[in-house]
């Protein structure tokens, strides 16, 4: 391998377009360190850019039954109660929510287009005019019916939204994978086709490093790689977290035949011998048999501990540009037992001082951004504690909190809000102690100091996000009305919840210790899994139902508040539009 003079670090899709995520950026920083120019290019956002605004003929083309079926998925009504009421000339039936009505007058597919068009332009912020709730979305929706039916043009068995895609093809059967984007032919080679090969943003790439950080972007980011390397004869290399933790459970060496190498771990450790063009154990090129082991060894680059991608935020879809920040190096706890961010506990923690993190913020609105989101998994309690004293208002943020004890003062919320805080987003998981103490949960466990901290948060104007988790090894009938109680309780200072069942995932502490928490995992179906089926108690259809009763019991609330409508990274623009 020959030095880099000059890389492309890639976000591959399909993660929500409405951020510009810190990761490849990152990457680019630890790059200048060797001398090495690097650009950063977000495929992601420009993918869902390019099908959405593709020549007007071409989107004009779509087929009209398709477009029905888009729209039925998108506005989340029945398929065949829509065509009746198209077929009939009907009015709109009462069940139908407000936001359908707008493409069923005169329902043709110009007509459409047009109207999707205009969607995204408000959606996009043309005008300059905050929209509503209501019309973020109905807008929303409108442009999901476009993107479902753009990939329904290259796959019926294929859906597509702002926030999600799906195909046939199975992410996690490996050998599926490899074969499908190996003969150029998968849907994400059409995609790919459709709205970049002709994209003046690829220019000159040099050597392309795809950084693969989450799960969704898996299937799109292998693929990716390989299309660039087929297409377009650029010499691409795969790394990432997520990566990874899918790599660790087994390496297919058919992997590097789409590729020219893997990059394993974090930049820092095999990054320098990457740029350099010398050889590495953590880099893997045709003809490794096995992934590496991870050992500690000293950094050969050192890690920003402060990224803001706000250069590429007036390029996401959004009424406003807001700026991703990342100022830790993982979750300070990394501890859970059912947490996949725990698997990083392996690399030593980082994170930004407070000093950096508020120079960093009172310098956006001089580069015309005036909205953060942290993606930090959580923020650690020092940095919260510095943000309350942050005498500045001028930039709205929001972030993601863990219980703990040190939370129990009122005016530091009051602070925190008068600093910028607009929302903030918990990880509640359940009421009952002892399975957070069993799941090794750490913090504050009392659902009455929870509720108490959720209730000062809430006072000092500062909206509260919740994630629950039910189905935890071990809960009983009365530890899950436990919750339930809860949220009868606490209800008032909650502005949204998103409840999820308790998934085996690998690598976690859970799945490590099986027997020690009466889980007996089935055997594995396919190459790679990000979830394991298991026998338990409960059992994974008694979590799934708990789900369904609790996400029922807190609807008023969701329709209340309407913070589950909400791409990552706009809930800090809520306070703006419920002015319009």
């Amino acid at each position: 391998m020959t030095p880099a003079g000059h890389i492309t670090i890639v976000e591959p899709p399909f993660l929500e377009p409405s951020l510009a995520r810190p990761d490849a950026w990152h990457v680019a920083a630890m790059a200048s360190q060797c001398g090495v120019s690097a650009r950063v290019l977000d495929l992601n956002v420009a993918l869902y850019r390019g099908l959405l605004t593709e020549e007007q003929e071409t989107l004009r083309r779509l087929d009209r039954d398709d477009l029905i079926e888009s729209c039925a998925s998108a506005f989340f009504v029945d398929p065949q109660a829509l065509r009746e009421c198209l077929a009939s000339q009907a009015p709109v039936p009462p069940g139908f929510p407000p936001s359908v009505r707008l493409p069923l007058a005169e329902f043709d597919v110009p007509r459409f287009v047009k109207l999707a068009r205009e969607a995204l332009a408000r959606f996009d912020g043309a005008g300059g005019r905050m929209p509503s709730h209501a019309e973020y979305v109905r807008d929303q929706e409108t442009i999901n019916a476009l993107l479902e039916a753009r990939v329904r043009a290259h796959d019926p068995s294929a859906h597509l939204s702002l926030s999600r895609f799906s195909s046939a093809l199975n992410p996690w059967d490996a050998e599926q994978v490899l074969a499908a984007i190996g003969s150029g032919g998968s849907v994400l080679d059409r995609l790919y086709d459709a709205a970049l090969r002709r994209s003046a943003e690829l220019g000159e790439l040099g050597r392309v490093l795809v950084v693969i950080s989450q799960e969704a972007q898996l299937l799109p980011g292998i693929a990716l790689a390989s299309w660039l390397r087929r297409t377009l004869g650029a010499q691409v290399t795969l790394t990432g977290d997520h990566l990874d933790i899918v790599l660790q459970q087994r390496f297919f060496p058919e992997l590097l035949e789409l590729m020219d190498d893997v990059l394993a771990y974090r930049f820092e450790y095999g990054g320098r011998a990457w740029l350099i063009g010398d050889p590495d154990p953590f880099l893997l090129s045709q003809g490794a048999k096995r992934w590496p082991e991870f050992d500690c060894r000293e950094k050969t680059l050192e890690p920003e501990r402060c990224i803001v991608a706000d250069g590429e935020a007036r390029r996401c879809l959004g009424p406003l540009p807001v700026a991703a920040m990342r100022v830790t190096g993982r979750c300070y706890w990394s501890r859970c037992g059912f947490c996949l961010a725990a698997t990083a506990a392996r690399y030593a923690p980082r994170r930004a001082s407070v000093d950096q993190v508020v120079a960093r913020l009172d310098a956006l609105p001089g580069r015309g951004c005036t909205h953060v989101q942290f993606l930090d998994y959580a923020l650690p309690p020092v940095l919260v504690r510095g943000l309350a004293g942050r005498t500045r208002c001028d930039v709205r943020w929001a972030a993601q909190l863990r219980f703990e004890k040190s939370y129990s003062d009122p005016d530091l919320f009051r602070r925190l809000h008068q600093a910028g805080c607009t929302q903030l987003s918990w990880g509640f998981e359940t009421a009952s102690p002892r399975l957070l103490a069993s799941a090794n949960k750490g913090g504050e466990l009392r659902p009455h100091e929870k509720g108490r901290i959720l209730r000062m948060s809430a006072e000092a104007g500062i909206a509260n996000h919740v994630f629950v988790m039910t189905g935890l090894p071990g809960e009983t009938d009365d530890d899950f009305q436990q919750t339930m109680r809860f949220f009868e309780q606490y209800v008032d200072c909650i502005d949204g919840a998103e409840v999820y069942a308790f998934q085996l995932r690998p690598g976690t502490g859970y799945h490590r210790n099986v027997r020690a928490f009466g889980l007996a995992p089935e055997p594995p179906q396919w190459g790679w899994q990000s979830r394991v089926p298991y026998a338990g108690t409960p059992t994974m259809e008694e979590s799934e139902e708990r789900v369904r009763i609790l996400t029922e019991a807190l609807r008023p609330l969701a329709a209340a508040s309407g913070c589950n409508d909400f791409l990552e990274g706009h809930l800090v623009l809520r306070e703006e539009m419920r002015t319009q």
